[in-house]
């Protein structure tokens, strides 16, 4: 009886751990390979022999196109033709073996890159709509950061966030930037304290709507509610949970209710959180690949599936349907050095929101791969074409006439939002238009104009304003 009972309770236990735990089935397809892009003559890092780090993508006028970081800059790659060719270069202000990683964002036709190595780096920021004829680097400067270890983006509200930025006023674990202007960001304040939660280090994070999770290494991770950017909430933290490492990043499901993150650790499990209630956030599965020292690097959710870039494993792609239980589905191996437990090489990076539904992966050593998708995803990026379309149809665009004492505009139909910037990025004006606005008392001086389209497109105009009327 006593033999009986135990081995009840015994299969109980297990069967509770298995629902909070597991393997992912290993009976995963491998992918196919569209192309590889790699420059044999950049030198990997003194630290890791990576000669590349994150990579992202972008769709122009039709087209897709690849971008990745390297010891040397970033390189923007044409995977259209066969086979792939680097098109552009964006060379760093720093370049050699001690720089590890570059990390990047896209918003609104426009590139953020920075550098998290260097004394003398800076906040660069390329203006791509016009590939592949052409690019313009329309802002590098130290006048806000000389490193920075990630960026992202709130895309719903224009917030530029950076991590561990180092400036030449010092340090600051958490920066934010108004970019509703692109080509000029704007600080608005740098955080380490959020009511009585104080961080020193923030590795990475994601923001949506002015939710945004902070990944701080050792030090576990926490929720904060950003809409009022003067005093910033808490709403969760977590430093205890179960299988704890370096908490690294993360990537916020579709439906906003969950979140997957990594530990940047040899053999520690993903982790999926339920933010249903976020006061009372909640980790509901870990799951791991074999073999046991794998390390899960960077995740991202599309639609249906979890992409993960993993050191030496490569891709792993995960059914998330059920987002509760992923479920390992394919796979595809970059990375031909062999897993050991003592330092990083393999997959970097993923990016699966081409319209193509092809993912990109950047590899440590081996470069930027194109690997044939497996879904259509419902969250890709804008064709920068749509906005130039828009400025290319009369009917869109609106007037901008000045008077004596006043500036007109006009031919507003369309027009949901109009936004009135001075050159030093201040917004003086933002108002609903019926169809004409009149603006008086403008001093000299030049003036930028946003105009947000009834589809929540952006037209951008500048002024010059030759006497103050």
């Amino acid at each position: 009886m006593f033999k009986f009972h135990t081995m009840n309770i015994l299969k109980i236990f297990l069967l509770v751990f298995a629902s909070q735990f597991c393997y992912a089935q290993n009976t995963a397809i491998k992918m196919d390979l569209i192309g590889v892009w790699k420059d044999s003559s950049i030198i990997g890092t003194a630290q890791y022999d990576n000669a590349y780090n994150a990579c992202w993508g972008l769709y122009v006028n039709g087209k897709e196109y690849g971008v990745i970081g390297s010891t040397v800059g970033t390189h923007i790659i044409d995977f259209n033709q066969t086979p792939p060719k680097e098109i552009f270069r964006i060379k760093g202000k720093e370049q050699g073996n001690h720089i590890v990683h570059r990390e990047y964002y896209d918003y609104k036709c426009h590139l953020y890159m920075v550098c998290g190595e260097g004394r003398n780096n800076t906040l660069q920021v390329l203006d791509y709509s016009d590939l592949p004829n052409s690019i313009n680097l329309v802002y590098d400067s130290n006048e806000f950061m000389i490193t920075c270890h990630d960026i992202f983006i709130d895309q719903v509200k224009g917030y530029l966030y950076t991590t561990s930025e180092y400036s030449n006023k010092g340090f600051s674990p958490l920066g934010v930037y108004d970019i509703n202007i692109p080509s000029r960001p704007k600080l608005l304040a740098g955080y380490g304290n959020f009511e009585s939660y104080r961080v020193g280090h923030v590795h990475a994070g994601s923001a949506k709507n002015d939710t945004v999770i902070i990944h701080n290494g050792y030090d576990g991770f926490a929720i904060l509610d950003f809409k009022d950017k003067n005093a910033p909430k808490l709403l969760y933290e977590n430093n205890s949970y179960n299988n704890r490492g370096y908490n690294h990043s993360g990537w916020f499901h579709p439906d906003g209710r969950h979140y997957c993150f990594t530990d940047e650790n040899h053999g520690y499990s993903v982790k999926i959180l339920d933010m249903n209630t976020i006061s009372n956030s909640k980790i509901i599965k870990e799951f791991k690949i074999k073999p046991d020292i794998s390390i899960a690097h960077n995740p991202y959710y599309s639609c249906d599936y979890l992409y993960l870039s993993y050191y030496y494993n490569g891709l792993q792609v995960f059914d998330t349907k059920d987002p509760t239980n992923p479920i390992l589905t394919h796979y595809y191996p970059t990375s031909k050095v062999p897993n050991t437990d003592n330092t990083y090489m393999g997959a970097w990076d993923a990016y699966p929101y081409l319209p193509s539904g092809n993912i990109l992966v950047s590899d440590m050593q081996d470069g930027l791969f194109l690997i044939k998708g497996i879904e259509k995803p419902c969250n890709t990026i804008t064709d920068c074409a749509t906005i130039t379309d828009i400025q290319n149809q009369e009917q869109h665009i609106p007037v901008i006439n000045q008077e004596s004492n006043k500036i007109i505009l006009s031919n507003l139909e369309s027009i949901n939002s109009v936004e009135v910037y001075s050159s030093t990025g201040n917004c003086i004006l933002k108002i609903k238009p019926n169809n004409k606005i009149e603006i008086p008392n403008l001093t000299a001086g030049i003036y930028i104009i946003k105009f947000v389209t009834t589809k929540n497109q952006s037209i951008v105009k500048k002024i010059m304003v030759t006497q103050t009327i």
